[in-house]
């Protein structure tokens, strides 16, 4: 399922679609990690997942950050019409 939405967020039309994309391919992957790790006892797998959330909260921040910026420039926020 992750790598479907790889491809579609390799194929969107601007950089705001493929965070979404990667946003929902990382969240995937922690769930799954998450999953695994408390199936085997891991608490390594657990603290690899909470990394893994650590990156998303950042790249989190670097995606509204683009918006904002974004909406400085053009003067509104309404992406698909102003490109």
């Amino acid at each position: 399922m992750e790598i479907i939405l790889l491809i579609l967020g390799s194929i969107g039309l601007n950089i705001i679609d493929i965070y979404i994309m990667l946003e929902i391919l990382i969240m995937g992957c922690t769930i799954n990690s998450i999953w695994i790790s408390n199936i085997n006892n891991d608490m390594i797998g657990l603290l690899y997942s909470l990394i893994q959330i650590i990156i998303s909260g950042i790249e989190s921040a670097i995606g509204l950050s683009l918006l904002v910026s974004f909406n400085k420039l053009r003067g509104s926020d309404d992406i698909l019409r102003s490109l």
